[in-house]
């Protein structure tokens, strides 16, 4: 969906942000290689939502989440209903998993936007890493200091978009190199 902002995309490049809300057309910049890593979080992605589905008659899978005032819209990757949870998986990496003693900030802000969407104060966050099956499971409760920095990204991306002036690049050579966004 364009012309919107993504709970996913909000830790990012703010330049970015504002080409996917005015509608820029993106050239994909994914190697084979990459798009194999993404295939594989889909897939487990896929795995664990159907054994949560099969296991829990409260649990929906791929549940929408939009906040219209702010132009957020998006999908969470699961919600006990009967618990009032919301369920989100990431997969990461050998080297990210090692290191991993808390939830990543940036997945942090993207749940706090599900849980202020759906008003459900609390959300498992589950790490799986994709090199063995290896799995964490963190609990993260609805933070408003956490919802006022999403929501001042959008602040801060909207002004941009108001004046059709793009936000100051943010130069860094491992996002850049993969930006959807790179030839514009």
């Amino acid at each position: 969906k364009t012309g919107v902002y993504h709970p996913s995309a909000l830790h990012g490049c703010k330049r970015a942000i504002y080409y996917d809300v005015i509608g820029t057309e993106p050239r994909p910049q994914i190697d084979a290689k990459l798009q194999m890593l993404f295939d594989l979080g889909h897939a487990i992605h896929d795995s664990i939502q159907g054994r949560l589905s099969d296991a829990y008659e409260d649990f929906t899978a791929e549940v929408p989440v939009s906040v219209p005032p702010l132009k957020l819209y998006g999908h969470c990757d699961g919600v006990f209903k009967n618990k009032d949870w919301i369920f989100e998986i990431k997969t990461i990496g050998d080297s990210s998993f090692s290191s991993l003693v808390r939830p990543k900030k940036e997945h942090i802000l993207q749940v706090h936007c599900y849980m202020f969407a759906l008003d459900i104060p609390r959300c498992q966050l589950l790490y799986v890493n994709r090199n063995n099956g290896q799995m964490r499971l963190f609990r993260v409760l609805f933070d408003n200091e956490v919802w006022e920095q999403a929501t001042s990204v959008i602040s801060q991306v909207e002004a941009h978009v108001k004046d059709l002036d793009p936000p100051p690049q943010e130069p860094n050579k491992w996002v850049c190199t993969g930006c959807k966004f790179r030839y514009t």
